[in-house]
């Protein structure tokens, strides 16, 4: 469960993005944050991942208070899929799902047989285990966007945060990454919550829409929110 109580996020001396909000967002739920340009999607992200300081309040994902846990303790609860491809000369796809496995390999990085299972397992789960072995800088950008997501299946956590996955990708890809996420919310106990600008296919494919209209959050339904003053308002 993603649980934010009371939470003031902003910048000192500035006026906040949100003022004293409380959701719960529950596990096993594909969940998409929407808002207007510049209403705060990224930073309530970095708030979830303890990167951005709270003004006030408290986050917690699944009891765990990320701004006060270890890097340790974080990887063992949250992964992140950012926006943008990685640039490697010569890695494999492969390779870049082991990535997924760093946090839990030890000081040398070792990998071991149940690292090695849980790379094969995150390629097969996102359908990419016929393109292990190719170059990344050969992958198309809705190929790259899945490869992303099996590292962070890799790292198998029960959270999984995405900051604008289908941003950059073409309308069959958009729908598919996020077919793939709502898959992985309900067939894998995944609980998923993605930034999106994509509203209709947001609103055809997740459980649950987070709405920011500062300083306010709103979760509920699609149908929910779509009805609510402050989507109309925002976007009608």
């Amino acid at each position: 469960m993603i649980n934010l109580k009371d939470v003031t996020i902003g910048y000192k001396g500035g006026t906040p993005l949100l003022l004293n909000q409380s959701c719960e967002i529950p596990d096993v739920t594909l969940t998409a944050l929407i808002g207007r340009n510049g209403s705060g999607k990224s930073t309530l992200l970095r708030a979830l991942c303890g990167s951005q300081p709270l003004l006030s309040g408290e986050i917690l994902l699944n009891g765990m208070n990320p701004a006060r846990s270890t890097a340790a303790e974080l990887a063992s609860r949250l992964s992140i899929v950012t926006t943008g491809r990685v640039n490697a000369r010569h890695m494999t796809a492969r390779q870049l799902v082991e990535m997924g496995r760093a946090p839990l390999t030890g000081l040398f990085g070792r990998m071991h047989r149940r690292d090695y299972e849980a790379v094969e397992k995150a390629l097969e789960r996102v359908g990419l285990s016929e393109l292990a072995d190719r170059e990344i800088s050969g992958l198309s950008d809705g190929e790259h966007q899945r490869l992303m997501i099996a590292r962070a299946l890799a790292q198998d956590t029960p959270i999984i945060l995405l900051d604008e996955p289908t941003g950059f990708l073409d309308v069959p890809n958009r729908k598919a990454v996020t077919a793939l996420l709502r898959d992985l919310a309900h067939n894998q106990g995944k609980t998923i919550l993605y930034s999106t600008h994509e509203l209709e296919l947001a609103m055809q494919s997740a459980d649950l829409i987070l709405h920011i209209s500062r300083p306010n959050l709103y979760l509920g339904t699609p149908r929910e929110i779509e009805q609510s003053a402050a989507f109309i308002a925002d976007f009608e």
